[in-house]
């Protein structure tokens, strides 16, 4: 009953236990009623039993009939005030959440951040802070993620939300985009595959019932810019945003149903996100199907009317600042649409349609009322925070997605019984560096900061000093066995800032952290660097031009490793833990081997090749490829299999290879299968990428261990948009197949195969 139906008074429940009032329940429930009588609602509700204008308990009904009835049984105004956020302004301890509706008892959305960890709006509020997307992509495990989602699910639904804005599943264009550490890289594949995990996990958690928690992927699309989001204009062709920057959210619409999309702030082709009539409308509800709702980023609505025509359905919010002069922050749905209706300009088809797609997620997630005019959000269950599972788990992802790119002469692990001296320097050795303070936000009670879990996986044999610097004690820094350099980007040097954005002004580190490494280099000939960053960092200063970079031992990417972080590259070092994290993103040997990053020009053209792609099609090899990560163990490929050799346009590929542990330690390895399109036929001006990911598997090996593994991929994921057709076509030929540990087909261990695809 309480699934299916608004309104039934919490106060029924609690002291309705005598056979008057149940035999009351028993009429009035049976009853397929359309309560439009103001009379007949108060003359019921005098009895306390239900508050609720319309209700169908008929079993059998769709659930569309359910939503018809109550929407029929609304005013204009209670569906345009379902089109309402809130109001808010910045350093107010306040949710997020839309108006209840107290006639009716149909709840509003209570909503937060979660990209890494459910963001409160209480400053009393904690949460189990987890690394960030980033870093969760580069385990490339997806039943990892899905179980991150479930507690950032079960700890937002302890504090009282019911919706998340995550997660974010934008395309990392350029390292140098301050929110990079929020998505899950530069590759579609990837980006998917975690965003469908993560939805189907947030809006399916079995430990919550049937109260799970609706996701909201964003920013829908082409958010890829900081500095100049509220207004630059992203340009680019169709086939470019079909291939590129729309597959993760269509995945997320057509493979795992998520409950909400927010619009960009961006304008995309000359038209703001939440008022871009192709992308909302033509695209997302009529071409994709989508059933859930479209919500603006916070003030990106520029445009009532044409807002409304496009498909936004909820504002989100009505008045970001209180200051006069971000004028475009001050629309307001509530205020305007009734206004509109009466002259003409909007019809109430698009409001209809609006309230009905809002409606129909809160009677699908079963949203609960709570009493607004108690004006403080409910508590349900603390004892679901920062649990020891919780923690363990945000241990687990840190150590899963950690990436060893660098290991000269094996200096790793660190040998406990041949050292007895390591000196941690840097600003951030000493800090839980979590991410930034935007959107993606959490905190947690405790933190483990990389100094610490450095001294606690070193033991009580081994003497572990902190400097900040170098210069603190150069002699010390001298006489050490191995120097361990923590560097990371400050709060104000990456991220979404507040009000305004934070990109990178390069892709190299800080100037501070960059002379840490130089001069721990000019001091030690074995130097360890452990980077902590959302994004690829550009290493030329430090380790090919510095004269001292022969020293430069190791390199760990740690991105922002989340509150048990330190504890997770303390036993990566010593080799408690295998590293098996592999990189979400290529790392370029120097950022002018990129497309110039422009986050200042009001107008941007965005171009189909980025990444790993704009590397192999113009032959410029990386630092570090995409899919790259070192391991202390060593693996062997062997025994590829593609079945059938030859396919048609509905068919699958099946593809199975054989790996071993070839070394003296046990292992995760992430088995990674890329399609060629060499032999391409498409002339365009754009041509097909050199390869892309298709499929991927992580694997557990035992040392000696053998496993096969078996991978796949659709004919349909061989498609191209075709701009003359408006269709997506697939070409007749043969496909290169490569089965690797990396996008390296250069690698000894990379498997090469083929298939033809003829009908």
């Amino acid at each position: 009953m309480k699934k299916y139906c608004f309104g039934i008074s919490s106060v029924f429940f609690k002291q309705a236990q005598n056979k008057y009032f149940n035999l009351i329940s028993m009429v009035l429930r049976s009853i397929k009623c359309w309560y439009s009588s103001a009379l007949f609602v108060s003359a019921i509700n005098i009895f306390g039993i239900l508050s609720v204008t319309t209700c169908s308990n008929t079993r059998d009904s769709s659930l569309d009939d359910r939503l018809n009835e109550l929407l029929a049984s609304m005013t204009i105004e209670e569906k345009i005030e379902q089109m309402q956020g809130g109001n808010y302004a910045w350093g107010d301890d306040f949710n997020f959440k839309t108006p209840n509706n107290d006639r009716l008892q149909i709840p509003g959305f209570i909503q937060c951040n979660g990209t890494r960890g459910m963001s409160a709006r209480y400053s009393s509020q904690n949460a189990t802070t987890f690394p960030v997307a980033m870093a969760r992509a580069a385990s490339w495990d997806i039943d990892l993620e899905a179980r991150v989602a479930a507690v950032i699910a079960s700890e937002a639904r302890a504090w009282g939300y019911n919706m998340t804005f995550s997660p974010c599943i934008n395309q990392l264009m350029h390292p140098r985009w301050g929110r990079a550490q929020e998505t899950y890289g530069e590759d579609s594949c990837l980006l998917s595959a975690f965003g469908v995990a993560y939805i189907k996990s947030m809006q399916q958690t079995p430990e919550l019932g049937e109260n799970p928690v609706l996701a909201c992927v964003k920013h829908f699309a082409a958010n890829n810019i900081e500095d100049t989001r509220f207004f630059v204009n992203a340009q680019m062709d169709e086939r470019t945003l079909r291939e590129v920057y729309l597959p993760a959210f269509k995945n997320a619409v057509q493979k795992a149903d998520v409950a909400a999309v927010m619009g960009a702030y961006t304008q995309l082709n000359g038209s703001y996100c939440c008022q871009n009539y192709h992308l909302l409308r033509e695209i997302l509800k009529n071409e994709w199907d989508f059933q859930g709702f479209v919500i603006s980023d916070f003030g990106a609505m520029h445009s009532t009317v044409d807002s409304i025509v496009a498909g936004l359905d909820l504002e989100h919010p009505y008045s970001f600042f209180d200051n006069p002069t971000y004028v475009f922050f001050e629309n307001n749905y509530y205020d305007d649409i009734i206004k509109y209706i009466e002259n003409g300009e909007v019809d109430r088809a698009p409001i209809d349609d609006a309230a009905k797609r809002i409606l129909r997620r809160k009677l699908q997630y079963n949203l609960d009322y709570y009493d607004l005019k108690k004006g403080e959000m409910p508590l349900t269950d603390k004892t679901m925070l920062e649990t020891p599972g919780n923690i363990a788990l945000a241990l687990e992802t840190a150590e899963k997605s950690i990436v060893l790119l660098k290991n000269e002469g094996n200096i790793l692990p660190v040998n406990r019984s041949m050292v007895s001296k390591i000196i941690v320097i840097g600003e951030y050795g000493d800090t839980v560096r979590t991410g930034d303070l935007g959107s993606s936000e959490s905190v947690s009670s405790t933190g483990i900061s990389p100094y610490e879990g450095i001294k606690s996986a070193a033991g009580e044999d081994i003497n572990v000093e902190f400097q900040k610097t170098v210069n603190e004690n150069t002699e010390t820094v001298s006489d050490a066995d191995c120097v361990i350099v923590i560097c990371a980007y400050g709060q104000r040097e990456e991220g979404e800032g507040k009000p305004f954005s934070i990109d990178r002004r390069s892709m190299s580190l800080p100037d501070d952290e960059v002379t840490s490494i130089q001069e721990a280099m000019a001091c030690n000939s074995n130097v360890i660097v452990v980077l902590e960053s959302g994004g690829a960092i550009d290493m030329k200063a430090w380790a090919d031009d510095d004269p001292n970079h022969e020293n430069l031992k190791a390199v760990l990417m740690a991105w922002y490793p989340g509150m048990q972080g330190g504890l997770a590259i303390g036993e990566i070092l010593f080799g408690d833990v295998n590293p098996s994290g592999k990189l979400p993103q290529a790392f370029p040997v120097s950022e002018n081997d990129y497309p110039a990053f422009n986050n200042t020009s009001s107008k941007v053209t965005y171009n189909y090749y980025h990444g790993y792609r704009y590397l192999d099609k113009y032959a410029i090899k990386p630092r570090y490829p995409f899919g790259f990560g070192l391991s202390y163990t060593t693996y062997e490929y062997s025994n590829l299999i593609v079945e059938p050799p030859i396919v048609d346009d509905s068919g699958f590929i099946w593809v199975t290879v054989d790996i071993t542990n070839a070394g003296a330690m046990a292992g995760d390895e992430i088995v990674q299968l890329y399609v060629g399109f060499t032999n391409t036929l498409v002339s365009d001006g754009i041509g097909r990428p050199v390869k892309e990911l298709k499929d991927f598997k992580r694997v557990s090996l035992a040392p000696g261990e053998t496993v096969s593994v078996e991978l796949s991929l659709s004919v349909e994921d061989l498609a191209y948009y075709d701009t003359g057709t408006n269709s997506w076509l697939v070409e007749q030929i043969e496909y290169q197949l490569y089965v690797g540990p990396s996008s390296d087909v250069e690698d000894s261990n990379t498997m090469i195969g083929s298939f033809e695809v003829k009908y």
